[in-house]
């Protein structure tokens, strides 16, 4: 069994898990087999391109990205032991 450890793009998009759906953020996308990847790339015609998760890098977008729902998840969180 292959290790989950690539993404696959297309058109600057990540694809989401199971391939629902695509989202610009790398933290949101999907993992996939090597196998799998390279399918989506070959069934594509090029559209589709397999990418080592290592290759990948955070933009500053997606570093606040994360911060905000961080910071949301802490709030809810902490605002539902106030209401026990």
């Amino acid at each position: 069994m292959s290790d989950k450890c690539y993404f696959i793009r297309k058109g600057g998009y990540y694809y989401k898990p199971n391939s629902c759906g695509y989202t610009e953020f790398s933290f949101l996308a999907g993992l996939f087999t090597k196998d799998e990847a390279d399918w989506h790339e070959r069934s594509s015609h090029g559209e589709c391109k397999a990418v080592h998760a290592s290759e990948c890098s955070y933009t500053e977008g997606e570093l606040m990205a994360i911060r905000d729902n961080i910071k949301a998840l802490i709030k809810i969180k902490l605002e539902s032991k106030e209401v026990k």
